[in-house]
């Protein structure tokens, strides 16, 4: 199947059930905020396909892909958890002049959170990668298929936007280091 061929089929498939596919990575999902851009790599998966002239059910298949990359996407997310190494709510009452302190910080942790879990897929996956797992921009912008300069505007986008929210709920950033794209 030619790729222009394959490209109309598959723009025809999404004007016909891009709904569905929504409604299939919405409820699968644990993040809603990740589910536009799932739907978009549905899209792009079933372009790679060579032989999709040969698909019985499209509706049936399109629906498959799309549950096959919301599982992929819950197992990615599985192995990379949230450190939540906290002290516990003992510990703390044990200590009551720390109490404001360890309030003040959950508050922040949950604003960093709520922040990070609604950038764009790409910008929240470059962060991720550069913070948790202290990849260099050449190791990201493999890792994700990108150029090492996206990867750069995606990490500026995204701690641009994580500024823009701790100040909009009245948490003073700590200053900015420069980063090294090493």
């Amino acid at each position: 199947m030619r790729q222009a061929d394959r490209e109309k089929l598959v723009i025809n498939w999404r004007e016909r059930w891009h709904p569905f596919v929504l409604q299939i990575l919405a409820r699968r999902l644990p993040v809603k905020a990740d589910v536009a851009d799932l739907a978009q790599e549905v899209y792009l998966r079933l372009l790679r396909v060579d032989t999709l002239d040969l698909v019985e059910n499209p509706r049936a298949y399109v629906c498959r892909v799309a549950i096959n990359i919301a599982e992929e996407w819950r197992l990615r997310l599985a192995k990379m958890p949230i450190d939540r190494s906290d002290a516990t709510i003992e510990d703390t009452l044990a200590a009551p002049g720390n109490l404001e302190d360890w309030l003040n910080q959950q508050q922040n942790r949950q604003v960093v959170e709520t922040a990070l879990m609604s950038l764009p897929l790409n910008h929240r996956t470059a962060l991720v990668l550069h913070v948790t797992r202290d990849l260099t921009y050449p190791q990201i912008a493999e890792h994700m298929s990108v150029t090492r300069r996206q990867v750069k505007r995606y990490l500026a986008k995204a701690y641009d936007r994580l500024r823009q929210d701790m100040i909009g709920a009245g948490i003073r950033p700590a200053p900015a280091d420069t980063d090294n794209e090493q």
